[in-house]
This record gives C-alpha cells, sequence and structure tokens, in this order.
C-alpha cells in the first residue's frame, strides 16, 4: 500500500493491529526474559549501551519545581512530570497536548489565543496585558504572550505541570499554575538524531538535532523542526479541501562555554514561524441552519453540517506568526551556593487575516496585528544541598510591549440583499507596556530528623503603562499608568516517612496584576485578583511505584471578568472584578512498573468549581419568538444574567488518563515496545452563563515503536484519537451568531528516526 494511502486506513484498524500484536508479542516476551541471550545479541547490547531496554523498575524522578534539583517525593506540591519518551508514546507533539496526559488540566482557545487552564483557575480575557493565570516557562525563561504559548516540541527532556499558585518562586501571574519545558542543552559528547513523520491528510514532519564538543570549553547544537499538511478542514462554498492547511517550522541553536569549572555561560537563539488557520477555521457563524446578518435572510447561503466544514468563498483565515527569542544564562558556582542569571529578549511578530465570506456576500475582513517585545532578567541564588537550611532568593524584572492594531476591510455586501455598507480601512487598535519588579525567597528548615518546615515570600510591583485605544473616527484614548503591589507569602509543613515517601500540608496565595481594558476602550481599571490555596497531600516513589495524591480548596476573589452593560443604548462588553469563586478538589496520580515488560500510569483529578457570585455574566440570547422577532428569528443576540452558583469555565468536574505499556525483547535483540494512552473528561462549559457545554469524551491513542538491536534505527506505527471522537476546543459567542471550532479527527501515521551517539 503506497504511504500516500495511510489517510484512508480506518484508525480501528491501527487499534486492532496493536492490541493484536500486544497479544501476539507477550509469549515472545515471556521467552525473552527466561532464555539466554544469543552471543550476537549480547555482544550488540554491550557495544551499544544506549539500546533500549526493558526496565524492571522505575528511574528517580528529580524536578526543578522549586528551583532546585530535588526527587519529586520531597517536593511540597502536586507535579505532573513528563519526560520525553512518555510525551512521544502519548502522542503529544504541541505543549497544548500535554492536556491528555495531566488531569485538571485543560488548554483551550480563544481565536489564536492560548488560555490554559488548571483545577478551574484560567482565563477568558483577550487583551493586550491581561496575561495568563498559567505561566510558562522555557528552560527558565517567562514567555507571556498566550498567542506563542502552544507551541511545537522541539528536543524536549522533560515537561513538569505544577498545580496551584505559585506565588513565591515563578513570575507573573502564576495564580493557577506554572508548565515547565526543559530542552537539550549543548554537550561535547557528538549526538545525532533526524526523524521524519508521515500521518493522515498528507501531514509530514521532519525533525532533526545535532550537539557536539567545539573545542575543551566549548560545546554548540542546533535543531530543526518543519511540519506541513493538507488539514482536515473542506471549504463546501467553493471544493477547498485544503481550508486548514498548515506549515510549521522552529530552529533553535545552542552555545555552551565553560571557561573554568565553576563558571558557564548558555547562550540560546530560537526562530519559530507558523502559518496555521486551525483556531481560526470556525464552522459558521448559523442557528437552526439558517444563517443571517443584521436581521436579514441571506438566499442562498451554503450551511455548514459537519465538524470538517467550513463555507467561505475564499480562503482566506490564516495566522502569520514569527518569534525569534535570544536567552542567555549564566551560572557561577560560589562554594556555598550557585547564582543563576537568565537574560531573555523576545519578539514576536503575529498577524490574523479573517474574512466571514459566505456564498452570497462579503462581510466583515479583518486584519489583526499583534506585535510583541519582553526583555526578562532574573538573578537565582541556590543553596548547594547538605544542610539543615536549604534557601532560593532572586530578583524578576520584566519589561513587555503589547500592539494589537486591527485594520478592517469594511463591510461589502450585495445591493439586491442587504444595504451597502461604507468600507472601514481601519477599526481599532490597543496596545499596553507591562513592567514587573519582584523579590522573592524560599527558604526550607529541617526542624528534626524527619520535619521540614518552608516558608516563602515574594513581593511584586507591576505597572500597566502607556496604554492606548483608537478607533476610526479617529478617536484616541491614553490610559494613566496603572500600579499593583502585592506580597504573597507561602508557608509548608512536610513530615519525611522514610527515604521513598512523605506527607505535607501547605498554603500558598497566588495574584494576577491589574489591567485596563484597553480592547474596549473602558477607562476604570480592573484591580488584581488573588487567590488563597490550602492543600494536602501524599508523595511516594519507589523502585517499583510512583504515586502523589493531594486534596485542595481554594478561596478565589476578584476575578478579572467579562460583563455587559448598555451604554445609551449601545450594547459595550466590559472587564471589571465580578465574580468570587470556590474550588475544592482532589488530585491523583501514579506510575506502577510492574515487571520488566509491563508499566501503567494512571491519573485523576476531581474539581468542584464554582462561582460564588458573578452579576452580570455575559450570555446570548437566541431570538426563537418569530412574532416577536420577525426578521432576526434565530439571531443571538447580547445579554447579562446571575452566574452565581454556576460552574466555572473550562472546568470539568472529572478528567483522568490511563496510560499501559509492554515492552519486550525480540529475537536477534530488536525492542518492541506497545503503549496506548486513554484520557477521559466529564462535561464542562465555555462560557461562565453556562450556555455552551461540551459533553463528557475519551480519545485514545495507541503505538507500536521497534528499536533495532544497535538503538540507532526505530520505526513506529500510531493512531490518535482511534476513535474519531469529535468535540469542541472552542467557542466564539456573539451577536448575530456563534462560531465554533472542532478538534481533528482520528489520524494514523509512521515515525523513522535514526540516532548515533
Amino acid at each position: 500500500m503506497p504511504i500516500r494511502d495511510l489517510e484512508h486506513v480506518r484508525p480501528s484498524l491501527i487499534t486492532a493491529a496493536v492490541i493484536a500484536a500486544l497479544v501476539a508479542a507477550a509469549p515472545a516476551g515471556a521467552q525473552a526474559q527466561t532464555s539466554a541471550p544469543t552471543s550476537a545479541s549480547a555482544s550488540s547490547s554491550t557495544a551499544q549501551s544506549s539500546a533500549p531496554a526493558p526496565a524492571a523498575s522505575l528511574q528517580e524522578i528529580v524536578v526543578t519545581a522549586q528551583r532546585r534539583a530535588e526527587p519529586i517525593q520531597n517536593v511540597p506540591i502536586t507535579i505532573t512530570y513528563l519526560s520525553a519518551s512518555q510525551l512521544t508514546k502519548a502522542g503529544v507533539t504541541t505543549l497544548g497536548d500535554i492536556a491528555s496526559v495531566t488531569p485538571g488540566l485543560r488548554f483551550d482557545y480563544a481565536g489564536t489565543f492560548a488560555q490554559p487552564t488548571i483545577r478551574g483557575v484560567g482565563t477568558d480575557l483577550a487583551l493586550s496585558g491581561s496575561g495568563s493565570n498559567v505561566g510558562v516557562y522555557i528552560d527558565g525563561f517567562y514567555s507571556p504572550n498566550p498567542e506563542s504559548n502552544d507551541f511545537q516540541l522541539l528536543n524536549i527532556k522533560s515537561i513538569q505541570v505544577l498545580k496551584g499558585p505559585q506565588g513565591t518562586l515563578f513570575g507573573r501571574n502564576t495564580t493557577g499554575g506554572a508548565i515547565l519545558v526543559t530542552t537539550s542543552a549543548p554537550s561535547h559528547r557528538t549526538d545525532f538524531m533526524a526523524r521524519a513523520d508521515y500521518s493522515s491528510f498528507n501531514t509530514q514532519k521532519y525533525e532533526t538535532y545535532f550537539t557536539t564538543g567545539i573545542t575543551h570549553d566549548l560545546a554548540f547544537d542546533i535543531g530543526g523542526l518543519y511540519t506541513k499538511s493538507d488539514g482536515w478542514i473542506h471549504n463546501i462554498a467553493n471544493g477547498g479541501r485544503d481550508a486548514g492547511a498548515y506549515k510549521d517550522y522552529a530552529v533553535r541553536a545552542g552555545l555552551l562555554w565553560t571557561p573554568t569549572d565553576n563558571l558557564s555561560f548558555l547562550l540560546r537563539y530560537a526562530h519559530t514561524g507558523t502559518h496555521d488557520p486551525s483556531n481560526l477555521d470556525l464552522t459558521g457563524y448559523s442557528s437552526g441552519g439558517v444563517i443571517q446578518l443584521f436581521g436579514r435572510f441571506v438566499p442562498g447561503t451554503i450551511i455548514t453540517s459537519s465538524p470538517n466544514q467550513v463555507a467561505y468563498d475564499n480562503e482566506r483565515v490564516v495566522m502569520l506568526q514569527h518569534t525569534n527569542v535570544t536567552q542567555l544564562t549564566g551560572k557561577y558556582d560560589f562554594g556555598v551556593g550557585t547564582l543563576t542569571s537568565y537574560t531573555q529578549y523576545l519578539a514576536e511578530d503575529g498577524e490574523t487575516y479573517e474574512s466571514l465570506d459566505y456564498s452570497s456576500f462579503r462581510a466583515l475582513n479583518l486584519n489583526i496585528h499583534v506585535l510583541d517585545h519582553t526583555f526578562t532578567q532574573e538573578f537565582l541564588v541556590n543553596s548547594k544541598p547538605g544542610t539543615r537550611l536549604q534557601w532560593t532568593a532572586g530578583i524578576f524584572i520584566l519589561n513587555n510591549r503589547d500592539i494589537w492594531p486591527t485594520y478592517g476591510q469594511g463591510f461589502f455586501v450585495q445591493p439586491a440583499t442587504l444595504p451597502t455598507l461604507l468600507p472601514l480601512h481601519f477599526l481599532a487598535g490597543s496596545g499596553t507596556t507591562n513592567r514587573s519588579f519582584a523579590g522573592y525567597f524560599n527558604l526550607t528548615y529541617q526542624l528534626a530528623k524527619k520535619w521540614f518546615l518552608t516558608g516563602g515570600f515574594r513581593y511584586t510591583h507591576d505597572e500597566q503603562s502607556e496604554g492606548f485605544y483608537r478607533t476610526a473616527a479617529p478617536s484616541l484614548i491614553r490610559y494613566p499608568t496603572l500600579s499593583s503591589n502585592r506580597g504573597t507569602p507561602r508557608v509548608v509543613v512536610r513530615y519525611q516517612i522514610n527515604r521513598e515517601s512523605s506527607t505535607y500540608a501547605s498554603f500558598s496565595t497566588g495574584y494576577k496584576a491589574a489591567i485596563y481594558n484597553v480592547g474596549g476602550g473602558q477607562t476604570a481599571p480592573i484591580m488584581p485578583e488573588s487567590l488563597k490555596a490550602y492543600e494536602v497531600g501524599y508523595k511516594f516513589s519507589g523502585p517499583k511505584v510512583t504515586a502523589d495524591f493531594a486534596s485542595y480548596f481554594y478561596d478565589y476573589k476578584d476575578l478579572q471578568v467579562e460583563t455587559y452593560a448598555t451604554i445609551n443604548g449601545i450594547p459595550l462588553s466590559l472587564v471589571n472584578n465580578a465574580a468570587t469563586a470556590r474550588i475544592w478538589g482532589f488530585d491523583g496520580s501514579m506510575d506502577y512498573a510492574l515487571d520488566s515488560a509491563w508499566r501503567f500510569n494512571l491519573g485523576m483529578n476531581y474539581t468542584h468549581a464554582i462561582y460564588t457570585s458573578y452579576l452580570g455574566a455575559p450570555t446570548n440570547p437566541e431570538c426563537l419568538n418569530f412574532a416577536t422577532c420577525g426578521a432576526a428569528f434565530g439571531i443571538y443576540g447580547n445579554g447579562t444574567t446571575n452566574a452565581s452558583g454556576f460552574d466555572m469555565l473550562r472546568a470539568p468536574r472529572f478528567t483522568g488518563n490511563f496510560g499501559p505499556t509492554y515492552t519486550a525483547e525480540l529475537p536477534g535483540g530488536s525492542v518492541l515496545a506497545l503503549s496506548a494512552n486513554y484520557y477521559y473528561t466529564s462535561s464542562f462549559y465555555f462560557d461562565p452563563a453556562n450556555q455552551f457545554r461540551e459533553g463528557g469524551y475519551g480519545t485514545l491513542g495507541v503505538r507500536a515503536d521497534w528499536t533495532s538491536p544497535s538503538g540507532q534505527w526505530s520505526a513506529a506505527l500510531y493512531g490518535d484519537n482511534v476513535t474519531d471522537k469529535r468535540y469542541l476546543t472552542q467557542v466564539l459567542a456573539n451577536a448575530p451568531g456563534i462560531g465554533a471550532a472542532w478538534d481533528s479527527p482520528a489520524v494514523v501515521g509512521v515515525s523513522f528516526s535514526y540516532r548515533l551517539h
């Protein structure tokens, strides 16, 4: 069968093939474990220690959740740790995909803006300077722009998801948690990897990585990634089958200089490019099968009826983005501790061109240009391990310039259908400069043999300045500087039961800076959010089992939320501190090595997240009484409701995943690994008024990996969402209609890789 025809293979056949291989391989694996290896296989295993082999026990997990390397069982924070191998086996290729292996995390979108939510704490605001409630950190550097925080994973060593507020040790606005991404660093040991993937919808992915030593004190690395696809979205208005076609690429290079044994400098540069309409291809602004505009029926309009369809006359839904980032990490060992300096300059240029072109009219064409320039500097000092007092202290500085000019080509409508409207060449633009300065410390003292007390504090000063809002009138609003200051303490008591396990109780706080609603021209400031978190947990990490259990309660106040108000007869979208919330729940995760062949990981989260007070929550009622609606029948309007007692948005009650892996050595010394990951979420809402609900669903991914005896060659057959479950990834609600974006259908693919080191 030609490889091009892979997209026509039924995913259920791939699932069946993997299950059949699992059953068939089990006896061979058992025999391989009890039989003596041949001389050929024994010699190849000895000569090439990099060849993967079934592991009888789990490796110790070391995390950096407290800005130092520590065994995971000694860290009193709920952490989901994902190694590079786990990410591959679960089919994780972008940062947003980690939701399928991280219970309690959702990675949703508002247009092109990634909006992660952890344990119900997130945001639905997409404003200049508003930021996220979940911080994303790449190699220790803060990434502030939500438009670039769902990216292709390149040369990843591990990802850590920290749940709960991280107000003492990490940068801005980490009320919900933090996502720490660690990539490969240059090495003096030569290493080369190349991989090629082909999957459904003519999706091609090519990745390579190379590192080597240049001199005794210089090492270099470079990695590249290129992905292209025809996409799975069809345009039924013009017959285009590649309306969702996309291209992504990334290049990252690093230079490590170690002039002395106690001093090192790592210079990194990365460039990424994205041409991807996936989050902008909405399945129509429709209601009851009829699309309308300004209360008038539009004859001849083609209606979408499938998650795979859009209905634009022209293929003009595009998202172009380029990111350039330069980072310098300096480390100095001064005997009793280590000083680390993180210096970053980040320039991002994103452009969205969206056209609501239907078969009978051309509506508003939008060109949204986002410019983001960020400088960050952090100094971090850590004590050496081995003393009763362990300490961390630091200073964090951020300067972020964020500009959102929006250009519109106006409304052009057929005169026979609707009145012609004058074109608008410029609609609106807004921008802010955001500065943050913070000083922090975190101390852990061993009170007794098994008792540890941790105290931490962070003082943050935030400023939003140079804010403006410009409209086509022309009208210009300039905003005065808005400052906010907040101290966020943390206290933890931990009892170390033995070397493998401990239990803890913690109190921590989170804070999200004050902002202006510059995108809506609202002049009143929106005050900071605050969150108090109480958590008790138990951790265990042994040779066969790693487990993590925690229960938590959040007191969440002054949420920065959207409301509607009618001023001079015009409905306006406003942002204010209209909500308070209570959140409680529990997390549980376990990684279990049954024997040298079988390994299981299991995770679950229960979150009960309720708005205790939310007056004026936005809602979009649909006019369904023909007698009173007349020509506006079926149109969605703007309204408000009292959402007190409603579920918080993007906060399912239950999420969980289960992933078995079977590994066996085959005759001749090659290794076969069969793995799967099943993810389930209960129902949830995309809006605080609980109007737009996504029902519970589950997705299944399967994978079969073969590795040569030398460990240099490998091949894989995989399937993602093999049950072809379709669900919404975002809902964009407003008058006169509702837009919806959907997940990808089932995908099957093959992967080939080569590694030399």
